[in-house]
């Protein structure tokens, strides 16, 4: 049976806190905004991964609390759910027992507690019904494959809103780079905006010159490799490179397998193969072949876009400030 190693797929909190820890340092006000987007975007994501233990784990601990409630209030535990039914009633003892259960067991339990009872009683019993039931299974594949998608979301608008803010508030030297660049390097501007009309689009490409290409269609972000030229053209070799470098570079993996999963059927075409071969554990998927995704391999890939996020946010910051001194 395929092991989904679904508690891979919520650790790394040590790692989200010391990253969350380097972006409270940046400096340029200008990023604040976006800081918060990429934040939000993130929790969100560890949010949606970590329910399915949650609901295992809060179901588990209610029935036991129930039961016993139960007990005290009726001297007996029927295996049926008639006994409900009016045990909810307003005045009904059950009702009492259980909400006091409740309080008291909330009110022992140290976040240590409940990290452990959450990991052996959520967790575990994720693991179990990933053993026994298919529909479980099917919903982890859907789960792990949402945590690509929307990590790889998360990145593209991080980084587009993070170049155009770099673009906006850099040095002027940017924006004379930009214009010398090989003009293949940008896009096409939209078919609706011509000589005449693009004073309607509301910007003034004097002092926010990298939101005027974007508004225009000039520079797009959907594609990785033209993120990273861009970065290139604007702030320099340093930029591109960290492209590469952080985290050996898993971007791209991240990239692959998102394209995959939506374009592709979860299937790898020739274009994951070339862009995944870089990397020796992947290097053995084949064309036509269903990506299986794990706990572990979506958390690597996750990170590393946390990891190069931060990384640019930290260069453009520095680009920023170093414009803002007199």
């Amino acid at each position: 049976m395929h092991d989904f190693k679904y508690r891979a797929a919520i650790s790394g909190a040590p790692e989200w806190d010391a990253r969350r820890m380097k972006l409270a340092l940046v400096n340029s006000i200008q990023l604040r905004p976006i800081i918060a987007a990429f934040l939000e975007n993130v929790s969100r994501t560890n949010s949606a991964a970590i329910t399915p233990a949650m609901i295992a784990w809060g179901v588990r601990r209610d029935q036991l609390l129930s039961d016993i409630a139960m007990v005290k209030a009726t001297g007996k535990l029927e295996p049926n759910l008639v006994q409900f039914d009016t045990a909810f009633e307003p005045g009904h003892k059950y009702r009492e027992e259980f909400e006091n259960l409740t309080r008291t067991f909330f009110s022992n339990q140290s976040p240590d507690q409940y990290a452990q009872l959450l990991d052996k009683y959520g967790i575990g019993y994720v693991n179990i019904l990933l053993e026994e039931s298919k529909g479980m299974q099917e919903a982890m594949e859907a789960l792990l494959a949402s945590m690509i998608i929307e990590s790889w979301a998360t990145f593209e608008s991080l980084a587009s809103d993070l170049w155009v803010t770099g673009v906006d508030n850099g040095p002027g030297e940017i924006v004379a780079r930009i214009n010398v660049a090989s003009q293949k390097a940008f896009k096409q501007p939209e078919d609706n905006i011509r000589p005449e009309t693009v004073h309607d689009i509301g910007i003034d490409a004097k002092t926010h010159y990298g939101s005027f290409l974007r508004e225009i269609g000039k520079v797009t972000f959907q594609r990785l490799r033209d993120i990273q030229s861009y970065y290139g053209i604007a702030f320099g070799k340093d930029a591109s490179k960290l492209f590469d470098e952080v985290a050996d570079g898993y971007i791209f993996a991240l990239s692959a397998y998102r394209n995959a999963l939506t374009h592709n059927a979860g299937k790898a075409d020739k274009h994951f193969v070339k862009q995944v071969e870089r990397f020796a554990e992947l290097r053995q998927i084949k064309i036509n072949d269903r990506l299986l995704l794990d706990g572990e391999l979506v958390k690597k890939l996750q990170q590393a876009a946390q990891s190069l996020a931060v990384r640019l946010i930290q260069f453009v910051d520095h680009v920023i400030t170093l414009q803002s001194k007199p």
